[in-house]
């Protein structure tokens, strides 16, 4: 009997002592506490914790994403910045979290290990601010299609030619942004085409290259025609051809990426033809109406030239960022390479990879200041680059609500807002493909 009592007062002291901890995981303990988060450098955090008392043998932040309270042991850890860590006794201490991904909220203490008992201290919780919001637009009245070319200009958004499952288009749209609304314009005066290249320079657009098979991959014949679009009285102008690249006679290019910055235009990378690649960056005056071959594209560490098919570009002060796309003379290449490019000095520079999976067919864009890179092949993410950001320039966006991605889709850039759309649907329950999203840039 006597027995019999004392296992019971043991297990009701050890339920109690139980109970206590329990008490203490989710509010302040008399030994470890949590001061609030301070927020550096867009989303770096900086944990703030302190040893109040004890012989600590174990000190640090414990987090999860589920809004619970964290505890060691199902829990991520966070390590401590040793040079504030507490001296066993007592003192503060920090710990430092990327948290780059928008719309999550962490929750977050920290906890010490004193003779053997983890002692926690309140839970606080952050959530990381979405980069922008998204807008479902009405649908392109228009014949869906994939690998048009678009561009922004004094306002208005414009697209045209690419193609859908009946062949090639040239048709052409100008958006308003004002009224959600698309106006036919006449046809683009080239070749029916897709796969094209746009550049702004001012007040103008240029729209020249492309295919006129299904792309990508049994492309055979390339385009070389080269236009002025006047967005003011609607009318095409032809320019100067895109000269070969040497050493190969074949004329035209497809699937290129290009850009303006410096009052000039550049076309670089693609195809010539289906399995010769353009190596060169082309540059374009509108002075002198004038193409010359520029510069060549960068080498990896084998001193093999990247050539960027189907990839994709943006400017950001003036240096120019390109990336993704088939990297190799062949479709086995893909990848998330990225580099930077001085257009005065010609020099290129590995940046970080872009994140996420490896894609091709995807988007660049710039939006107040920082570039924006993604969408394409296996991927419905978009991503903000800040060349400032120490650590990875790279930021995760926020999903729009209908996870929308798409293969070789449009993007044009109006003030703070990108739109982006059309293609063919990355998820395979999407199969409209005449959709298009507002993205509104916000930090």
């Amino acid at each position: 009997m006597r027995s019999s009592i004392l296992i019971m007062t043991i297990f009701l002291l050890l339920t109690a002592c139980k109970k206590e901890l329990d008490i203490e995981n989710i509010t302040d303990s008399n030994y470890i506490k949590t001061h609030e988060i301070q927020v550096t450098n867009d989303d770096q955090l900086t944990l703030n914790g302190e040893v109040i008392s004890g012989d600590v043998t174990e000190w640090g932040f414990v987090l999860n994403t589920i809004g619970l309270s964290p505890f060691v042991g199902s829990d991520e850890k966070i390590s401590v910045n040793t040079s504030t860590a507490p001296n066993f006794h007592n003192g503060p201490f920090t710990g430092k979290l990327d948290a780059t991904y928008p719309d999550v909220t962490y929750a977050i203490r920290a906890y010490g290990i004193i003779k053997g008992q983890v002692y926690y201290g309140k839970t606080v919780r952050y959530t990381t601010p979405a980069r922008g919001s998204w807008k479902r637009m009405n649908n392109f009245p228009g014949p869906p299609r994939k690998f048009a070319v678009s561009f922004a200009v004094n306002g208005k958004g414009y697209m045209g030619c690419g193609y859908n499952s009946s062949g090639n288009l040239k048709d052409f749209w100008e958006y308003d942004p004002s009224t959600d609304k698309w106006t036919q314009l006449a046809n683009y005066p080239g070749p029916i085409m897709n796969s094209g290249f746009s550049f702004v320079i001012g007040n103008k657009a240029y729209v020249g290259g492309g295919a006129i098979q299904t792309p990508p991959y049994n492309n055979g014949l390339a385009f070389s025609e080269f236009y002025e679009f006047d967005p003011v009285t609607k009318i095409w102008t032809r320019l100067a051809d895109i000269p070969y690249a040497w050493p190969y006679i074949a004329p035209g290019i497809y699937g290129a990426f290009a850009f303006s910055v410096g009052g000039f235009g550049f076309m670089g990378g693609g195809s010539i033809t289906w399995q010769q690649r353009n190596a060169y960056i082309f540059k374009y005056d509108p002075r002198a109406n004038h193409w010359e071959e520029y510069s060549l594209l960068p080498k990896n560490f084998r001193n093999d030239v990247i050539f960027f098919y189907y990839g994709a570009s943006f400017v950001v002060d003036d240096v120019a960022y390109v990336g993704t796309g088939f990297t190799e003379s062949n479709f086995d290449g893909k990848n998330n390479t990225f580099y930077s490019w001085n257009y005065q000095t010609k020099e290129w520079k590995y940046i970080i990879e872009l994140p996420g999976p490896k894609v091709a067919f995807g988007i660049g864009t710039t939006n107040s200041g920082v570039g924006y890179m993604g969408t394409g092949e296996q991927s419905n993410d978009l991503y903000q680059f800040k060349p400032s950001l120490t650590g990875s320039p790279w930021k995760q966006v926020s999903h729009n609500s209908d996870h929308y991605g798409c293969i070789g889709g449009i993007s044009f850039t109006i003030g703070n807002k990108t739109y982006i759309g059309l293609g063919d649907a990355v998820l395979p329950n999407m199969h409209e493909a005449n959709r298009i999203y507002e993205f509104t840039h916000t930090r």
